[in-house]
C-alpha cells in the first residue's frame, strides 16, 4: 500500500508541474558585440599566396541576404600584407581571386606561384588601414601523400563498395592530418575531420568509408598535411559551431595564431594537398 502511495504523490506532482506555464520569456542582457579581425591564409607548394582578410559580425545583426552586400560588409580592403621566406619579402596586392581547384575566395593575393623546403619558416605581417599591424608565424610542411586505394565490395550488399586510403608517414614527430571525402564532385562533401599518427600503427595512415558507393561512382578522396595550429584551429571551430545553436552551451573560443591590438582571429598555416579520384569498377 506505501509503494502505491508513493506513484499517486508522484504523479501529483508531475500534474502541478506540467500545468505550469513554462513558456515565460527569460530577456538577458548582451554586451555589445566589437567586430574582430579575421585572417585566413593557407600556403601551398605550387601556388600564389592567398589571403582572406575580414571583419567578423555579431550574431544577432541583421542578415544580409545579397551576397554583394554581404561582401562589401565584412571584407577588409586597402590593408599592406607581406609574407617573409628565407629573407625574401612577397607583398600581396588587394583584389578579388577565387581558387578554380579548391572554389575559394580571397581578397590578398601574390602575383607568382611559390615553392619552399620542408621546414621553411614563414612570417606573415598585416598593417590595416588604421595602423593596426597582426603578425603570424608558420613553417612549411612535409608532403604526405595517398600511395594506394582499395575498393571493397560489401558481401550484404554487393553492389555497394567503400574506399579505403593509405599514405606513408615517415616523420617519427607526431603529424597531423585532414581527410575529405566527396562523391561525384567537390561540391557534396561526405566526410571531413582531422586526425593525428598517434594512434596508427607503424608509419602508415589508413582511412576508410562506409559502403555507400555504387558502380560508376566517382570517388573523391583528399589528404591534407597540416600542422598542429591549423588542427588546433580546425577543432576549435567545429566546437564552436557545435554550440552555436544552444542558448545555454558555454560559447565556444577560436584557437588562433593571429597576434596583434582587436583580439584578431584566424590562421596563417602551411598545407600539403593530395587529391585523388576514383571510379568504383562496374
Amino acid at each position: 500500500m506505501k509503494k502505491k502511495f508513493n506513484y499517486i504523490y508522484l504523479f501529483a506532482i508531475l500534474t502541478v508541474l506540467v500545468s505550469c506555464d513554462l513558456n515565460q520569456e527569460i530577456e538577458i542582457e548582451l554586451p555589445e558585440y566589437t567586430p574582430q579581425i579575421t585572417v585566413e591564409c593557407y600556403v601551398q607548394n605550387g601556388k600564389p599566396f592567398n589571403l582572406l582578410l575580414t571583419k567578423s559580425i555579431g550574431y544577432f545583426d541583421p542578415l544580409v541576404l545579397d551576397p554583394q552586400e554581404y561582401l562589401e560588409q565584412i571584407l577588409v580592403d586597402d590593408a599592406q600584407i607581406s609574407i617573409v621566406a628565407e629573407n625574401v619579402t612577397y607583398e600581396l596586392v588587394n583584389g578579388a581571386f577565387l581558387d578554380p581547384t579548391s572554389f575559394t575566395i580571397s581578397n590578398y593575393a601574390g602575383s607568382d606561384p611559390v615553392s619552399f623546403d620542408p621546414g621553411t619558416n614563414l612570417a606573415l605581417e598585416i598593417t590595416l588601414a588604421d595602423g593596426t599591424i597582426l603578425n603570424a608565424n608558420t613553417s612549411v610542411v612535409e608532403p604526405i601523400e595517398i600511395d594506394s586505394i582499395s575498393i571493397e565490395f560489401s558481401e550484404v550488399q554487393q553492389d555497394m563498395a567503400r574506399c579505403l586510403i593509405f599514405g606513408d608517414d615517415n616523420d617519427p614527430e607526431v603529424n597531423y592530418v585532414r581527410r575529405m571525402l566527396h562523391d561525384g564532385s567537390l561540391d557534396s562533401l561526405v566526410i571531413d575531420f582531422v586526425a593525428t599518427d598517434e594512434f596508427t600503427e607503424g608509419d602508415r595512415f589508413i582511412f576508410g568509408s562506409d559502403y555507400s558507393f555504387e558502380r560508376g561512382d566517382t570517388v573523391i578522396n583528399t589528404l591534407i598535411h597540416i600542422n598542429k595550429e591549423y588542427y588546433d584551429f580546425y577543432q576549435s571551430v567545429q566546437g564552436a559551431a557545435f554550440v552555436n545553436g544552444n542558448p545555454f552551451g558555454q560559447p565556444g573560443q577560436l584557437i588562433s595564431n593571429i597576434e596583434g591590438e582587436g583580439n584578431p582571429i584566424g590562421i596563417f598555416t602551411s598545407i600539403s594537398v593530395d587529391t585523388t579520384f576514383t571510379i568504383i569498377p562496374e
